[in-house]
């Protein structure tokens, strides 16, 4: 095998990992609810 094949290959594995991180982050993180609160001139402390 090629190493540029193997390192594509590794690289597209970060890439799916990085995209399923992201879901499972904005899956249980209010992050839209946040945005609204902030526009809204709420002030929102996350702790």
């Amino acid at each position: 095998m090629d190493q540029t094949t193997v390192s594509l290959g590794i690289a597209l594995a970060l890439v799916f990992i990085a995209v399923i991180l992201a879901v499972i982050f904005f899956r249980f993180v209010p992050v839209g609810l946040w945005l609204t609160a902030l526009f809204s001139g709420v002030r929102v402390s996350f702790l």
